[in-house]
């Protein structure tokens, strides 16, 4: 039997001490473990390029798991499903690859994780007792993918650069199906891609079967959308797409004729609009006011029946449109915005999208 021969480097910045390489001689095939690997890599590169790499993989996985499950008719069938877990165990591998390479990896757990926990472990006890075992191993399946996504979107994907790209891509994606589901209801058409759906009639289902589920997914991209109109400090041009995407969405939900999503949406938009201060009165001392972008709004002053004094000074009726004759100059009666709202003051330094107003 020929000798082995074992190498492994006592070096810690170069190679783990625990890496081993099994090298028979007289053969060209060397047998090497995957964590001996990984450690070969890291002495050719630089770790923290490699950990930048497998960052970077996971987060392009992640896009293309958050893009392709909504336009494969929100990975219902089967081979869909399919990719989006081979995508799953490619998030997985490159997470497991940063905890070998990074010297002190580190697991975020905030409090929210063990919620998810206590809900997979439920599926599990569920699955466990079910009378069907093939329609709970499918649902149970569904859930481990859910679970493992979160948590490794969790403590990969933290940056605030990364967070407000796959936050973007979702609003224009919900855009984008927004339209789709106005289409469907505007011409009647039955067909969702390839596939005839004759289940809903006139109703909007955008790249989904059922529009129930359309509704479920634009109601929760609305208040995201919302947030970065009004809070954020993206660009003007940037904010501007983004209200229209907004507006876009909630005519979506609209055309679902869902009053599930319709009651929901609602219920959120509440919720989101209570958790900002109150839009009366001035600022106080230690908030910053923004100010909301001047939509070009295709209403005229008649068509919303003359100024705010004639609807008994309702303080909503500027959201609609100044009667300053700006119906005169422009055809389509562009007027502006002028809501302000005051919220916390996020930094000190000052801001191109933030404006200091006295009381008023």
């Amino acid at each position: 039997m020929a000798p082995v021969v074992f190498m492994h480097a006592r070096d810690s910045s170069a190679l783990n001490p625990s890496c081993i390489l099994f090298a028979i001689p007289g053969r060209t095939t060397i047998r090497v473990t995957v964590k001996a690997a990984i450690c070969m890599l890291t002495a050719v590169m630089n770790r923290e390029l490699l950990d930048q790499w497998c960052e970077r993989s996971i987060f392009g996985l992640v896009l293309a798991i958050l893009v392709f499950g909504p336009l494969a008719f929100g990975a219902v069938p089967t081979p869909a499903f399919l990719l989006i877990q081979a995508l799953t165990l490619g998030v997985m591998v490159f997470w497991g690859a940063r905890f070998l390479i990074q010297e002190r990896p580190k697991l975020l757990w905030p409090p929210i994780c063990w919620a998810v926990v206590a809900f997979t472990v439920y599926a599990i006890g569920r699955y466990l007792t079910a009378d069907i075992e093939y329609v709970a191993r499918q649902e149970l399946i569904r859930v481990l993918v859910y679970a493992f996504l979160f948590l490794a979107i969790l403590n990969n994907l933290h940056r605030q650069e990364t967070t407000q790209i796959i936050s973007l891509v979702l609003i224009f994606l919900a855009m984008v199906i927004s339209f789709y589901a106005l289409y469907q209801s505007i011409t009647g058409s039955n067909r969702v891609w390839y596939v005839l759906n004759t289940t809903y009639p006139h109703r909007g289902t955008g790249t989904y079967i059922c529009p129930n589920h359309l509704g479920g997914f634009l109601e929760m991209i609305l208040p995201l959308g919302l947030a970065y109109t009004i809070t954020s400090r993206v660009r003007p041009v940037l904010r501007v797409l983004l209200g229209y995407a907004s507006l876009a969405i909630l005519a979506g939900i609209v055309v679902t004729l869902s009053r599930g999503s319709w009651v929901s949406t609602a219920l959120s938009l509440l919720l989101f609009f209570g958790v900002l201060p109150p839009l009366s009165g001035g600022p106080r001392r230690g908030r910053r006011v923004y100010v909301l972008p001047q939509y070009p709004l295709p209403v005229s002053t008649q068509a919303t029946g003359g100024s705010c004094q004639d609807r008994g000074g309702h303080p909503y009726c500027a959201l609609a449109v100044r009667p300053s004759g700006l119906a005169g100059k422009h055809p389509l009666g562009r007027g502006a915005c002028p809501l302000r709202l005051p919220v916390s003051e996020v930094s000190a330094g000052g801001d191109s999208t933030a404006s200091r107003l006295g009381p008023q």
